[in-house]
């Protein structure tokens, strides 16, 4: 701790002074004594009144809190109680001698050049804030799920909306699909031919389903048009499995085909594992699926299988007749399987 911090400060900027410090009741704020001498020289005795000011507030203070309790620091470690104030400012003292060097103009070569770095990209950052605003009404999102998500949802439909891993694209209105397909295979490194976009759509029986688009129809309607004014737009995007061994998605016929995800449920464990998609042409049988499931499920190729089909959340179907035709299956986008083991209960 300093011992005359007062005197050490403030003598350069007074020419002649008595350090004398007066209780409140003794002094007025405005109160100063001059006491005149004999000859050209006039002492001043000034009565120092100590304030603090907190934003707006300026009040009467000690000596011990203007000076002593303002050198920073922790108050465990001055040992002392200090009552704590905030306020928007800084009071400054300029010695006149040195007024026209420190009030002289800045220019850019006082400022650092990390700090013109930082407010050149805050201004950046600003002009582009200030252009998505002004264009907002010429962007939709388009939010993407790819099939990883779909693994581990032990609940209706394919995947939980609040909890997936959507990637979010902000493109504008105008965009054609095709542009979008390019934009896609650009950020997600997939060829154009190895993707393959499903619109997702809430149907009247509150499941959230992919639907179909009309890929060669549809590649030069912007997607506003296509997203039928939904924004955000979710769509499923299905893309080449590595160990296909093909280059390109197989073909989908819109008018014959159909797309169907699997999934099997575990009666033991009590889980449901994805088990993937495929589409087939709606006239094959249900039972045409079988070998596949079983090869989805790692079971031997004969397995039974019993299969329902869901139809709307916390509602599932048993397919009875697994010769039927899968355009008779009303809900034809996701089938349950599960193995028909001895002692399993239904």
């Amino acid at each position: 701790m300093r011992e005359n911090p007062l005197d050490d400060d403030l003598i350069e900027f007074m020419t002649v002074y008595d350090n004398k410090e007066v209780d409140d009741d003794e002094v007025d704020n405005d109160e100063v004594d001059n006491d005149e001498v004999e000859g050209e020289v006039q002492l001043l005795t000034a009565y120092l009144i100590w304030c603090k000011f907190d934003d707006d507030v300026v009040s009467r203070c000690s000596k011990q809190e203007a000076i002593e309790n303002n050198y920073g620091g922790h108050d465990d470690d001055m040992n002392m109680t200090v009552k704590h104030c905030t306020n928007a400012y800084m009071l400054v003292y300029i010695r006149d001698s040195e007024l026209a060097t420190v009030l002289q103009d800045v220019t850019e070569s006082d400022i650092p050049q990390e700090l013109v770095e930082r407010l050149q990209e805050e201004k950046r950052l600003e002009q582009i804030r200030r252009k998505e605003r002004s264009e907002a009404h010429l962007y939709m999102t388009v939010q993407v799920v790819l099939e990883d998500s779909f693994d581990g949802h032990q609940g209706n439909d394919l995947f939980d909306q609040e909890r997936a891993h959507f990637r979010v694209f902000r493109v504008k209105k105008l965009l054609t699909l095709q542009e979008f397909m390019e934009l896609l295979s650009d950020t997600l490194k997939y060829p154009v031919e190895q993707m393959r976009p499903w619109p997702f759509s809430t149907r009247t029986n509150l499941t959230f389903r992919p639907t179909m688009l009309d890929i060669e129809g549809d590649l030069n309607r912007p997607l506003q048009e296509i997203a039928e004014g939904n924004n955000p737009w979710n769509v499923f995007l299905e893309v080449l499995s590595p160990d296909s061994g093909t280059t390109a998605l197989p073909p989908f016929d819109r008018d014959s085909d159909v797309l169907l995800f699997f999934k099997m449920y575990d009666p033991k464990a009590k889980k449901i594992y994805y088990c993937g998609h495929h589409y087939m042409p709606v006239a094959s049988k249900v039972c045409e699926l079988v070998p596949i499931l079983n090869e989805r499920a790692g079971f031997p190729p004969d397995t039974e299988l019993v299969l329902f089909e869901e139809i709307k959340p916390n509602l599932v179907e048993q397919i009875e007749n697994q010769n039927d035709a899968l355009e008779k299956v009303k809900y034809k986008v996701v089938v349950n399987l599960e193995t028909k083991l001895d002692g399993w209960d239904y």
